[in-house]
């Protein structure tokens, strides 16, 4: 049985698209850029493990100053929302949501409605079955307020 699609051509007869049209400019780096202090005080344990796993990584040495002024700044709000104590609402949500110990979290629902409510609040959509839907408002209310 033979090979699909036409005979290959030699290599002597190939035409080679990726040879280079103009010489190739190499620029070299001015040298290694310093690794920023974190710039805030008594930074939580975790944000200084992350920050040094940053600097010790391979791909440190390409970062540009305004790269790790980026990380620096990420990292601020990250160590001011880990010392909070206080979960933003992307995590409760989350976590309501995982929650399988908890009855009301859980709806047995069809593929073809949990598709068509997506992602939508209750203004633009409710369960097709009526007397579901105080319970569905009753309980997206206590998810989006605790």
């Amino acid at each position: 049985m033979g090979t699909r699609g036409s005979v290959p051509k030699r290599a002597d007869q190939r035409i080679r698209r990726n040879k280079d049209e103009q010489p190739v400019e190499t620029v070299t780096a001015a040298g290694a850029v310093d690794v920023p202090e974190l710039g805030f005080p008594e930074p939580h344990p975790m944000i200084v493990d992350f920050d040094e796993s940053l600097a010790n990584s391979a791909q440190a040495q390409f970062y540009e100053p305004s790269d790790w002024q980026f990380a620096c700044f990420t990292l601020h709000f990250a160590d001011r929302l880990v010392k909070s104590g206080k979960p933003s609402s992307q995590m409760r949500r989350q976590a309501y949501a995982n929650d399988l110990d908890e009855a009301q979290a859980l709806w047995a629902v069809t593929a073809r409605s949990n598709r068509s409510k997506a992602d939508q609040d209750p203004a633009e959509w409710l369960p097709p079955y009526q007397p579901s839907v105080c319970r569905y408002l009753t309980e997206w209310v206590t998810v989006k307020v605790t």
